[in-house]
């Protein structure tokens, strides 16, 4: 598992999300590392080049692990997405059950974090 290279591929391609620790995220014994993203076009099409770059493989109706599309429409059929990469496996949620406001709100109750190389991201990990 190498979240901060999962982080770090996602601020590379300009992703804005916030990362959500354990116990709020709806599958934490699914995913290594759960994320909420600002639910915008744009933001769901840099989110999927980055997943690209990730190697990740998203699970079709059937279950089967198959490679990230080109195309991000993919994203907006749930609101919910596992995916598994070399780098360990990802939650990309659209939403968050029981949160009130909307991304920008949720954002500005995340706490600044740093990697060990001193890159920053948000993570939500009480309300």
């Amino acid at each position: 598992m190498d979240t901060e290279h999962i982080l770090r591929t996602l601020n590379d391609h300009s992703v804005d999300y916030v990362a959500v620790a354990g116990a709020l995220s709806p599958a934490p014994s699914r995913c290594d590392l759960s994320i909420l993203i600002d639910d915008t076009a744009a933001n769901r099409m840099e989110l999927n080049f980055a997943l690209q770059d990730l190697f990740c493989e998203c699970a079709d109706e059937a279950e089967k692990w198959k490679p990230v599309p080109d195309i991000p429409v993919w994203l907006e059929e749930a609101v919910l997405h596992p995916l598994k990469s070399p780098y360990g496996s990802l939650c990309v949620l659209r939403a968050l059950e029981g949160l009130a406001g909307d991304f920008a709100e949720v954002k500005a109750k995340a706490q600044i974090k740093a990697m060990q190389d001193g890159e920053m991201y948000y993570e939500l990990s009480a309300l």
